[in-house]
């Protein structure tokens, strides 16, 4: 499951490579399906008929976690989470620099307002009434989805979150420790694993190195969950665990 910007445009790469093509299954929001002939749309997935299905040993993509997709018997989630502040930021990095292609419409209308009229963060979140992705979107996409209205991420959506961890997830790893993190998965994946540049890495550099060139009461408004459930996961052993569940 890819959060986006927790380096997972890596972690494709790296399945693309170690799996065979019709092993892996990309799932992307209609609108932003990359190339490729395993491509599905989110919404079609769940329909899949089980002789389709039931052929895939992996699915990749940006989606929230549903319990009720875990149809193999032995399925098991895993996902990348990132120091919340900096998610945040590069996010916004990456809309400044990226390209139109594959945009759904809400997706080029941040575009539009970012790279032509120089709209900031804070005024682009006010303008188009929150950014789902962005209000503690490590939260939300582990807890289930963006049902939930922005601002109203608390208490119930962290259990939630560390409920399905605990149940359905056999590893969770960091960005920030990406060569660790990668070398377990591997090890989870039983595949080879050498060490491999990140990609969409922005031009601005490391996210963590521009906090404070942004509102701190904002950033921290957007990330008290997330800030939460990555501490907390870290001390417990829900983030970056060393043996699978």
């Amino acid at each position: 499951m890819h959060i986006p910007k927790t380096a997972g445009s890596t972690v494709r790469r790296y399945l693309e490579d170690v799996f065979e093509p019709e092993d892996v299954l990309f799932v992307y929001d209609q609108g932003t399906l990359p190339d490729g002939p395993h491509v599905l749309p989110l919404e079609k997935v769940a329909s899949l008929p089980p002789d389709q299905y039931f052929r895939y040993q992996v699915f990749y993509g940006h989606y929230p976690f549903r319990a009720e997709w875990m149809r193999y018997q032995d399925c098991r989630a895993m996902t990348f989470v990132r120091d919340p502040v900096a998610r945040v930021i590069s996010w916004y990095h990456h809309m400044r620099s990226q390209s139109g292609a594959h945009a759904t419409p809400r997706v080029a209308g941040y575009l539009s307002r970012i790279q032509d009229r120089g709209t900031g963060l804070p005024e682009l979140w006010d303008e188009v009434g929150g950014i789902h992705e962005l209000d503690n979107g490590i939260v939300r996409y582990i807890a289930g989805g963006f049902d939930w209205p922005v601002g109203s991420m608390g208490d119930e959506q962290l259990q939630l979150a560390i409920d399905n961890v605990e149940n359905h997830f056999d590893f969770v790893g960091h960005a920030g420790r990406f060569e660790e993190s990668m070398t377990r998965v591997a090890e989870l994946l039983g595949r080879p694993y050498e060490s491999r540049p990140r990609e969409n890495a922005s031009p601005e550099g490391p996210a963590e190195n521009h906090t404070d060139a942004y509102p701190q009461e904002f950033l921290e408004r957007l990330t008290s969950v997330d800030r939460a459930f990555v501490a907390g996961g870290a001390a417990t052993g829900l983030v970056d665990l060393v043996s699978p569940r």
